[in-house]
């Protein structure tokens, strides 16, 4: 898991996300592990796109699908759960 990951020194929680999904572009700059585990990343609701990847999905189209999803608000304002 992520948090092995952090414990592990492999992972740091504030460290931008571009690092590893360089797929995120300028996005990646403001993400960060501890937006994603506390729900603020102002990430907008994009399940609906990923039927025209098809299966299986890697990685890299999994990111770019999320990185051009539209924004529900601004990073790590507001708690918003998504799947």
């Amino acid at each position: 898991t992520a948090l092995r990951l952090v414990d592990q020194r492999r992972l740091a929680l504030d460290a931008p996300l571009r690092a590893q999904f360089p797929e995120l572009g300028a996005l990646g700059d403001s993400l960060t592990l501890r937006l994603l585990l506390n729900q603020r990343t102002g990430l907008g609701r994009y399940e609906g796109a990923f039927s025209a990847l098809g299966q299986p999905r890697d990685v890299d189209s999994v990111v770019r699908v999320i990185a051009a999803a539209p924004r529900s608000g601004a990073v790590g304002v507001r708690f918003e759960y998504n799947n």
